[in-house]
């Protein structure tokens, strides 16, 4: 079962898949994303993404996530919700401009569930959680 927490939203969703991914070996990208950044038209330059594994992405389920803006780049780190070291991590393009969402599926669900946020700019990269699961 999934408990899914986000400020004062509940939501609960169970699941009878064992489906399981095993995450490869440290520094292996598992996703990336990148996309080109408009105002930026004399040197062409993007935005990516990239979710990495390390050395306890298998037993703790910790990814690294780089990101870049133009040739700058930031380093993060998130771990799994715990019960959860299993779920693959999915990036998808965010609302707001210049973001992207990693998240996962869990079992047979169709539903995206939304976790860790990256946004891009000129001045800062963002990285943050989102919402908080927990797996019972």
């Amino acid at each position: 079962m999934l408990l899914a927490c986000s400020n004062s939203h509940t939501s609960i969703v169970s699941s009878d898949s064992t489906d399981q991914y095993s995450p490869p070996s440290g520094d292996s990208v598992v996703t990336k994303a990148s996309m080109p950044i408009i105002e930026d038209k004399l040197n062409h330059s993007g935005f990516s993404v990239t979710v990495a594994a390390t050395a306890d992405s298998k037993s703790k389920g910790t990814y690294n996530v780089i990101a870049e803006w133009g040739y700058n780049a930031a380093k993060g780190e998130f771990t799994m919700p715990a019960g959860g070291e299993h779920l693959k991590p999915v990036i998808r393009e965010g609302s707001k401009p210049y973001s992207y969402v990693v998240g996962f599926y869990y079992g047979k669900d169709s539903a995206f569930y939304e976790y860790f946020l990256v946004v891009g700019g000129a001045k800062k990269i963002e990285m943050k959680y989102i919402k908080v699961y927990s797996f019972k």
